[in-house]
C-alpha cells in the first residue's frame, strides 16, 4: 500500500473525531501529526511538507477551507481533504474553485470508502513523485551528457542546429556564434581537403564515417578530434540531417607529434626519419624502386653560436628547416638529423635527379637572409639506397659525399662515388 509511505497532517477541533480519525489512521501511514485549527495546521504543514493534508472545514482562529486556499496558492499540487458537516451549493462550489482533491461529508460513516480514497491519493502522489524522479534522472543525465560529451548535430547542409557545452568550451564558442553556422567554422586553412571528401563521400550515401580531424577553437589554437558522424532522421525516416560524437585526442596527438618531430624545428626528428628510411629500403627491395638520401649542414655553424650566442644560433636552424621543407617535392621528407645536420629521403629520385634537388636547394639557401640579417651557405652530400646494401651504409655513403663538399669549399653538392 502507498499510504503506507505517506506523511499526513491532520486538522481537526473535533476531539472525538480527532481520536477516530487518528485511530484508523495511525497504523496505515508513515507518519501522523495532528493540529487543533487552522492556523496551528498552516505553520505545522510549512515545517512539516506532508503528502497529504486532511481538514475539517469549520475550526476556530482559521477555518480548515481558508487553510485549504493558503495552501494550494503556495503549493497547487498539494492533495488536499476535506472534512465537512455542510453539503450546500456554496460550500461545494468554494472547495471546487479552490481544487480541494477530495471532499468528505461528515459525519463519516464509510470509513472503508474513505481509507480507499486515501488510498487512491497516494497512489497519485506515488506516481508524481516517481515520475519527477524519472524526469530529474533524465535532466541530471542530460546535463552530464551536455557537460562531458563532446557532441553536435547539423543540418544536411553541415549547418549547426545542435551542440553540447562541452564541445564549446573546447571550441571557445558561444552557442550563439555557431548555431545556424556552418561546421567549417571550426576548421582552419590547412585542413586536409582529401580527409572531408571522403568524409562526405560516406555521409551522401547515408553511411557512417570515422576519422581524425584538426580543428582550430575561436582564438586560432589546434585541436584534434576523433569524430563519428552519421546521418540524422526524423520519425518517419526521412534524413534530415547528421549528428556527430567527438573525442578530444589533442593530448595524444601532441605525444605523437612529440615522439615524431624535432621539439626545435617542428620537422621530422632522427627516429622518425629511421623508420622512413625502412619503409622505402623495404619498397625498393620488393618493387626495385630507386630513392635517394641527401645530407645536408649549415656551414661554419659553429661560428655563428659562437658569435650571436644559441639564441640566435636556434632561431638559424628554425629558418633553415623551413626553407628546406618549403623547397622539396610532397613526397620528400626531411628530418633533422643531429645538431645542425638535417636529412632528406627522396624517394623515385636517383642521384643526378637529387644533386639537381640539392642544388636548388644550396641555391635558395645561399641567397636566404636569416635571422639577424645573417647570410648563411650549407654543403649537401648523396647517395642511393640500394638493394644490395644495409641502410647505414647508404647513409655513410651521404656522410662521405657531404664531407667531400666541406672538403672542396663548402656550399657544393657532392654525389658519392666509390673511391678506387
Amino acid at each position: 500500500m502507498n499510504l503506507k509511505n505517506m506523511k499526513i497532517l491532520y486538522v481537526e477541533d473535533d476531539l472525538l473525531m480527532q481520536e477516530i480519525i487518528i485511530e484508523m489512521l495511525e497504523d496505515e501511514v508513515e507518519e501522523l501529526h495532528v493540529a487543533e485549527n487552522g492556523q496551528e495546521g498552516y505553520y505545522l504543514y510549512e515545517d512539516l511538507k506532508p503528502d497529504i493534508v486532511i481538514t475539517d472545514e469549520i475550526m476556530p482562529v482559521l477555518s480548515g477551507l481558508d487553510m485549504a486556499i493558503k495552501i494550494k496558492q503556495k503549493n497547487p499540487k498539494q492533495k488536499i481533504v476535506l472534512l465537512t458537516a455542510f453539503s450546500d451549493l456554496t460550500t461545494l462550489k468554494k472547495a471546487i474553485n479552490s481544487d480541494i482533491d477530495k471532499l468528505f461529508i461528515k459525519p463519516l460513516t464509510d470509513f472503508a470508502d474513505f481509507l480507499a480514497k486515501l488510498e487512491d491519493i497516494a497512489n497519485h502522489i506515488s506516481i508524481e513523485k516517481d515520475n519527477a524522479y524519472k524526469n530529474q534522472m533524465l535532466k541530471e543525465k542530460d546535463k552530464m551528457v551536455d557537460e562531458s560529451v563532446i557532441y553536435s548535430s547539423s543540418d544536411l547542409d553541415g549547418n549547426v542546429i545542435d551542440i553540447s557545452k562541452a564541445f564549446l568550451e573546447l571550441s571557445g564558442y558561444s552557442k550563439e556564434e555557431v548555431l545556424g553556422r556552418n561546421h567549417n567554422i571550426f576548421r582552419g586553412q590547412d585542413y586536409d581537403k582529401e580527409v572531408f571528401k571522403k568524409m562526405w563521400k560516406a555521409l551522401v550515401a547515408n553511411q557512417q564515417w570515422k576519422g581524425e580531424i584538426k580543428n582550430l577553437t575561436k582564438d586560432g589554437v589546434e585541436y584534434w578530434i576523433d569524430v563519428k558522424i552519421e546521418p540524422l532522421y526524423d520519425e518517419s525516416g526521412k534524413k534530415i540531417g547528421y549528428k556527430s560524437i567527438k573525442k578530444d585526442i589533442t593530448a595524444i596527438k601532441k605525444v605523437e607529434f612529440l615522439s615524431e618531430h624535432d621539439p626545435l624545428t617542428g620537422i621530422y626528428n632522427r627516429r622518425k626519419i629511421d623508420e622512413e628510411l625502412k619503409k622505402y629500403k623495404n619498397q625498393m627491395d620488393r618493387y626495385d624502386t630507386e630513392c635517394s638520401i641527401i645530407i645536408t649542414d649549415l656551414d661554419k655553424f659553429k661560428e655563428v653560436n659562437d658569435k650571436y650566442g644559441h639564441t640566435i644560433g636556434d632561431k638559424i636552424l628554425q629558418e633553415f628547416s623551413k626553407v628546406l621543407k618549403q623547397n622539396i617535392r610532397t613526397t620528400d621528407i626531411v628530418a633533422r638529423w643531429g645538431g645542425e645536420e638535417f636529412m632528406i629521403i627522396a624517394p623515385n629520385l636517383n642521384i643526378n635527379a637529387a644533386y639537381n634537388l640539392a642544388e636548388k636547394l644550396r641555391k635558395k639557401i645561399e641567397s636566404h637572409i636569416f635571422y639577424n640579417n645573417l647570410k648563411i651557405t650549407s654543403s649537401f652530400g648523396i647517395s642511393l639506397l640500394k638493394k644490395e646494401k644495409d641502410i647505414l651504409e647508404s647513409i655513410n655513403e651521404a656522410d662521405n659525399a657531404l664531407y667531400s663538399s666541406k672538403k672542396q669549399g663548402r656550399n657544393m653538392v657532392c654525389k658519392y662515388k666509390k673511391s678506387t
